[in-house]
């Protein structure tokens, strides 16, 4: 998997398809329900660019998560995905409905599972947030899935950067992707 995924990455050519490829691929390898991208909008926002979800045992997103508009400030405050953009710090979290750190307001639009977040960082810069997560009747993300998921932020973070030329190129592709909310087989 970690070569096909370093080999994908090095022959993309646009954002939506390394985003596309590497959510796909987290979804599949690690048996997740759901695999999330938000991208950093000029340091002032995280828009939700991309989600996968599995379709392994009949599970389909509903209408709901399928028009997910989600933009989340960086500011402190704003929950957990702000704030692993804005203290560059992942986050392995078992059990959401116990944390104080959770943003209530979003988890009614994107659900409440163990969830994992890694900020995609290129020399301190925050480019976005990869999250993925598992409902819990399926388990919660264990250290080994977390580390895979690190290295997985590492390699997109300088995939994405390096093919968007500036800020405008990357948030032109945003608005896009809010069209393209798919479902992995």
């Amino acid at each position: 998997m970690l070569y096909r995924t370093a080999k994908a990455l090095s022959t993309y050519t646009s954002v939506r398809e390394v985003v596309d490829y590497l959510l796909s691929e987290l979804v599949e390898f690690l048996v997740l329900d759901r695999a999330l991208l938000y991208v950093n909008i000029e340091g002032d926002h995280l828009h939700l660019y991309q989600v996968k979800h599995s379709c392994r045992q009949g599970l389909l997103p509903s209408d709901r998560e399928q028009e997910l508009h989600v933009d989340i400030p960086l500011e402190e405050g704003a929950g957990l995905t702000a704030m692993a953009a804005l203290n560059k710090q992942a986050y392995n979290i078992r059990h959401p409905e116990q944390s104080d750190l959770i943003n209530k307001e979003l988890a009614k639009k994107i659900g409440l599972n163990p969830f994992a977040l890694a900020p995609l960082i290129v020399r301190e810069t925050v480019v976005g947030v990869i999250g993925i997560d598992r409902s819990t009747e399926n388990g919660w993300i264990t250290e080994e899935e977390f580390q895979i998921l690190l290295m997985f932020a590492n390699q997109a973070a300088v995939t994405i950067q390096s093919l968007s030329k500036n800020g405008f190129d990357l948030e032109r592709e945003a608005r896009n992707a809010d069209l393209d909310q798919s479902i992995v087989p």
